[in-house]
């Protein structure tokens, strides 16, 4: 199967996500050197009124009621936008490996 960016139809109307690393909590609770506390419900996320904290409360409830699939009908994928980041940065001559 060919990636190629010269093939652009290949990609017409596809979801691509833009993330080229999907982690789980834990894992990024970790590389932040951080705790984690799960809440029972999004619910419960308390915003003390902060604006900025609804929005993060919104983002939580679409997350709840997508069953945590944020860019499409599937689970989270990463291949994809680093196969297609990969070949941008070749393209323009700065791909070192």
């Amino acid at each position: 199967m060919s990636w190629s960016l010269s093939e652009p139809e290949k990609w017409d109307s596809k979801r691509i996500q833009g993330v080229s690393e999907v982690t789980d909590w834990d894992d990024t609770v970790q590389a932040f050197e951080g705790r984690f506390v799960p809440l029972a419900s999004w619910y419960d996320f308390e915003t003390h009124g902060v604006r900025e904290l609804e929005d993060l409360k919104q983002l939580f409830y679409f997350a709840h009621v997508t069953g945590r699939r944020s860019f499409s009908d599937g689970a989270a994928e990463n291949e994809t936008a680093k196969i297609l980041k990969r070949e941008a940065v070749a393209a323009r001559g700065r791909w070192e490996s």
